[in-house]
């Protein structure tokens, strides 16, 4: 995690990105219909494959990965705190620690994303807190939508299912 060239989502990124060029390279599939959607982790690889594939859609819901800067700061649930464990006992790892997780943010990808997107958030998620993922909403360049459902921790909901649906309909 020190190391952002070895640090395990640059080879997850490049699978996602290896996948885009089979897809467009085959009879059935039109390159420049593609659209991208996840939950939770998808979502944030969502938001970093359409960063940096080109792709004409994309859908992240509940996005993770997002804002560490936030999740390593303050108490949240799930494997965020496997980091602070870890800075806790290695605490001359933070700076590089860090910097790879600001690299691989989705707040980072944010900026790069010019496809229409469609984000969801849940208002009480614990794991992938609201206020991240506004953060990384408000850097978002292209045409976006932003759907927060009140009651929704981190669990997928029917409502963004059929919004995302539609939005891929829409774009793609």
């Amino acid at each position: 995690m020190e190391d952002r060239e070895r640090y395990v989502y640059r080879a997850i990124y490049q699978d996602c990105l290896l996948a885009l060029r089979f897809l467009r390279g085959l009879p059935a599939v039109n390159p420049d219909r593609i659209g991208v959607l996840g939950t939770s982790q998808g979502g944030a690889l969502t938001v970093g494959t359409a960063a940096l594939g080109g792709i004409q859609a994309a859908a992240a819901d509940l996005p993770g990965l997002t804002h560490f800067a936030r999740l390593i700061a303050e108490p949240v649930e799930g494997p965020h705190n496997e980091i602070k464990d870890l800075l806790r006992e290695r605490p001359e790892l933070q700076p590089a620690v860090l910097a790879t997780l600001a690299y691989y943010d989705t707040t980072s990808f944010a900026t790069r994303l010019h496809a229409p997107t469609l984000v969801s958030l849940g208002q009480v998620d614990t794991l992938c807190p609201p206020d991240c993922v506004r953060v990384m909403f408000e850097r978002i360049p292209a045409c976006k939508a932003l759907l927060e459902v009140p009651g929704l921790g981190h669990t997928r909901s029917t409502l963004w299912r059929r919004m995302a649906i539609d939005w891929m309909r829409q774009w793609v």
